[in-house]
């Protein structure tokens, strides 16, 4: 590290206060503390300051001009020597210390270093982001692919599934689905039910409901499969006594029921099919 000693001659001293604030406030009070009791303005100087206990600092300054022409070639200025009026403890250490190639003034070299990393640092981050382009395109290329390989495999099975001599517009899911709903309602064999032959379900079931079933119907969904009623009865007597009555219903069975206390009565919800040989009578009639 090349220093540089300055001669006491061409350097100013003061022995200062210690300031109230801290940071660039209690610079900027060195600043004027420093300005009292050296000729000439403050603008025209570079000073750096540096505590030596009893409540002092000792601040060094230095022609701006003088200290162009060595921050080029020096790392380092320090005063050669300390003022001996300033009774200062430890004056080597404090010498060392009392560089005045800092701040605005830093060396040359310093600032070439800085711009150097600086430059570094951005190409660095310019390769990371592109490696991070190209490794988000390559992934995203790798997902696509696999989309449409997917979606050959989908276009396979549709073709597998559906009818050759369906030249419907729609897409295939949709006619995959409905074809599968007439798969589920055709599932014993029979044809759709018609909205008459549905009427005929439900009109069939309220013929045979128990007279005694003290019942509200919320709702009814009636489909080929059967007959689903929500309702609610006054209390868990009143739902006992409405699933031993629908349990005896000739031509229907009881496949499921569900039971839910409230607090202003009970909901029952149940699902009704029609026995095979009801059905297969009332078509033969």
């Amino acid at each position: 590290m090349r220093t540089k000693e300055l001669p006491i001659e061409k350097l100013m001293f003061a022995v200062l206060d210690v300031p109230a604030g801290r940071g660039r406030e209690a610079r900027r009070e060195l600043m004027y503390q420093l300005e009292a009791v050296t000729p000439g303005g403050i603008d025209d100087i570079h000073a750096v300051f540096e505590p030596v206990g009893d409540g002092r600092i000792v601040g060094c300054a230095c022609g701006r001009a003088e200290l162009e022409d060595l921050r080029g070639r020096f790392e380092r200025v320090v005063p050669e020597t300390l003022p001996e009026w300033a009774e200062i403890e430890h004056a080597d250490a404090v010498r060392e210390r009392l560089n005045l190639l800092v701040g605005e003034m830093r060396p040359v070299s310093h600032e070439r270093r800085e711009r150097a990393t600086a430059k570094v640092v951005c190409a660095a981050s310019l390769v990371l982001l592109l490696l991070v382009y190209l490794g988000t395109t390559r992934r995203g290329l790798q997902i696509q692919q696999q989309i449409e390989r997917i979606e050959g495999q989908m276009a396979a099975l549709y073709d597998a599934v559906l009818p050759a001599d369906d030249r419907s517009s729609q897409p295939a899911a949709v006619r995959f689905a409905a074809l599968m709903n007439r798969t589920m309602a055709t599932r014993s064999g029979g044809e759709i039910a018609g909205e008459g032959e549905l009427v005929e379900d439900l009109a069939a079931l309220m013929a045979v409901w128990p007279e005694s079933a003290r019942a509200q119907v919320r709702s009814t969904l009636i489909d080929p499969t059967g007959v689903r009623i929500e309702l609610s009865v006054p209390s868990n007597e009143n739902a006992g006594d409405l699933l031993s009555g629908l349990r005896g219903l000739p031509g229907w069975e009881l496949v499921s029921h569900q039971i839910t206390p409230r607090s202003e009565g009970v909901d029952v919800s149940i699902r009704m099919h029609e026995v095979v040989s009801a059905s297969v009578s009332r078509g033969s009639s």
